[in-house]
């Protein structure tokens, strides 16, 4: 999974939509109290990166009880980063 409300506080710091910037801002602190108590509720949560990861733990600590905290770890997307990795310059 994705921690969603670090997308909502990008959208709503950088989004060019003043609606989506609204609606990001509106959903940002339920959403996060919400997923500061999912570590509680799962044997264990798979997230997709690093940055999610830390993020779902300080929301833990922040919303939801420490002591029933489970191991938030990250499931690597099997895609080999190197080998599909972006060409900076398009060909000419």
């Amino acid at each position: 999974m994705d921690c969603i409300s670090l997308l909502f506080e990008r959208t709503s710091a950088s989004s060019p939509q003043c609606s989506s910037r609204l609606l990001a801002t509106v959903n940002l602190d339920r959403t996060r109290r919400y997923e500061g108590q999912l570590a509680q509720h799962y044997e264990r949560l798979l997230v997709a990166s690093s940055e999610d990861r830390a993020a779902l733990r300080e929301l833990a600590a922040r919303h939801g009880r420490a002591d029933e905290a489970k191991p938030i770890e990250v499931l690597a997307n099997g895609v080999d980063l190197s080998y599909f990795a972006t060409n900076p310059s398009p060909p000419g």
